[in-house]
């Protein structure tokens, strides 16, 4: 069976931080997540990595109404300023 663009979920991109751990981000339809080892791992039953929601640096939490819901392009004269 043939992999399509439409049986992808979302994408991970490895990078590290400025003091040299590697971390990982996620996007998984839509939602963003950020990985990194598990410094606490002294069991192979324990996970190799823990995920977090990725929140704005701010620490904020962006609500649905905050997201863009399109990429449409907005005529100027439309705005209200």
């Amino acid at each position: 069976m043939a992999i399509t663009k439409e049986d992808e979920a979302g994408t991970i991109y490895e990078n590290t931080s400025n003091a040299g751990k590697p971390y990982l981000k996620l996007t998984i339809r839509g939602q963003k997540f950020i990985a990194f080892r598990n410094a606490f791992k002294k069991e192979d039953r324990h996970p190799d990595w823990n995920v977090y929601v990725d929140k704005p640096k701010d620490g904020s939490e962006r609500s649905e109404a905050a997201r863009p819901q399109s990429r449409e392009r907005v005529d100027a004269s439309d705005i209200p300023f």
